[in-house]
């Protein structure tokens, strides 16, 4: 067996049968296997999964990471691909992310790039934002796998422990991977994902969500004050957002101009990370307030509700003075 691909489930019967299909469709002379791991669907999504499968299994609880580990277990191949039910793979995405592992021993993990299935104008800019920030990371040596697509050496998979039972699991596994050797992010393999995740976090939050995530990583404590329900959706029109981020990143209005202007604001911020090391547990968190503000400012524009934007920085602040409470009582 060539490749394991470990579908992890919960109520999407909208979706399951898309993504199955397009894991069957591959072109390939490649074995791999389709182990579908769901967390008690209460639709049917496991009946329209029989269809494709026997590798099914059903667990009485629910976590997207508990998922993938479980379905990890049921794999016969060394090589893991980690896919959501919402995302299709395109006809050769097998043969090229196998390919991956055969070219560089030394490849412990990577993830895809991604585009949406709704080619609307908001959405194809957001494809941009977000593949070049995961790009210029990977760049950097500081590569972050987004869940929705990652492959594994199964062997690396066991030896860090796979997936925790935490939110942001996808991050988690990164650090741990990146702590263990080379992990990648290649903008020449991709898959079509939902847009759904964008649409419940705003392309804002979900920007800040990254660059915050980022920081939190350096002080284990202060990860408690970022949770995932706190990133607020910027509601703008889709016609306005790239005129927004053009303001934002540089003073260049052509549009032509923005992919490159995001792809070097990103590096700026990204070269500045290692220093992090060095600031104090005060230091970290004015820096981090710092950089939710600046983002939550974007949003400060006609036809944004900067109601959204007040109440995201409120919570950050507010979350902050509490653990900072609560760090001074334990220090007593």
């Amino acid at each position: 067996m060539d490749i394991s691909v470990i579908v992890p489930t919960l109520n999407e019967e909208e979706n399951i049968e898309a993504c199955l299909a397009s894991i069957y469709s591959q072109e390939t002379d490649l074995e791999y296997e389709v182990i579908v791991s769901d967390g008690g669907s209460e639709d049917r999504t496991v009946e329209l999964a029989r269809n494709f499968t026997d590798l099914i299994v059903v667990s009485d609880r629910r976590g997207t990471g508990i998922q993938r580990n479980e379905g990890a277990t049921l794999a016969s191949a060394d090589h893991l691909l980690f896919l959501d039910a919402d995302t299709l793979l395109l006809s050769d995405y097998l043969e090229r992310a196998h390919r991956k592992f055969v070219e560089d021993p030394g490849l412990l993990a990577f993830s895809g790039s991604f585009i949406f299935p709704n080619r609307t104008p908001k959405l194809i800019f957001t494809e941009k934002v977000m593949n070049s920030y995961f790009r210029a990371r990977s760049r950097l040596g500081r590569a972050t796998l987004p869940g929705f697509n990652i492959n594994i050496r199964k062997e690396v998979f066991e030896r860090i422990g796979g997936f925790r039972d935490v939110p942001l699991e996808d991050i988690e596994l990164s650090i741990k991977l990146r702590d263990a050797g080379t992990i990648r992010y290649f903008p020449d393999l991709y898959v079509i994902t939902s847009s759904r995740r964008l649409e419940k976090m705003g392309l804002l939050g979900s920007i800040r969500y990254y660059i915050e995530m980022d920081l939190a990583r350096r002080e284990p404590f202060f990860r408690d004050a970022l949770l995932y329900g706190g990133y607020f959706s910027c509601r703008v029109k889709g016609s306005d957002i790239q005129q927004i981020f053009e303001k934002a990143f540089t003073d260049i209005e052509r549009e032509r101009h923005l992919d490159f202007s995001v792809k070097e604001y990103i590096k700026q911020k990204l070269d500045l990370l290692p220093e992090i090391k060095s600031i104090s547990p005060t230091g970290l968190l004015k820096d981090t307030l710092a950089t939710s503000t600046s983002i939550a400012d974007i949003g400060f524009r006609e036809r944004i509700e900067r109601i959204d934007a007040d109440r995201a920085v409120a919570m950050i602040k507010e979350k902050i003075r509490a653990l900072k409470e609560k760090t001074q009582i334990k220090n007593r």
